[in-house]
């Protein structure tokens, strides 16, 4: 069984929008600046294989100090394709993927996972 973590992407879609109102020697300023978002896949498959993917393993995914990501307690199951994507990453985020139950007949990788999101690499 292998985990493959492939690289961020940046979100083309969504962006966060941060709007700042300034106001200079009498003058009134409103500046709009883009964010762009990363988004992680994890992407489960069965060792020996064409990437044959495994469905149903559960993932834990915290940030660098330890919080969940995501609204699920940060746990993330693997789909039919054996994947998983979480969007709507900031730039600079770390993050700790670890393996935390697999399917019947499977071994569990508890090894933790680091990934630092860096945008199109």
């Amino acid at each position: 069984m292998r985990l493959r973590l492939r690289s961020l992407t940046r979100s083309a879609r969504r962006h966060t929008r941060r709007v700042r109102w300034q106001q200079y020697n009498g003058r009134k300023s409103l500046s709009f600046y883009d964010e762009p978002l990363s988004t992680l896949v994890v992407h489960k498959y069965v060792k020996g294989t064409d990437n044959e993917p495994l469905s149903g393993v559960t993932f834990k995914v915290v940030d660098g100090t330890g919080k969940n990501v995501g609204n699920s307690d940060g746990l993330f199951v693997t789909d039919a394709n054996g994947d998983i994507m979480i969007p709507d990453l900031e730039l600079g985020t770390v993050l700790k993927v670890r393996e935390v139950k697999t399917v019947d007949g499977y071994v569990l990788n508890g090894t933790p996972h680091s990934v630092f999101c860096q945008g199109d690499k």
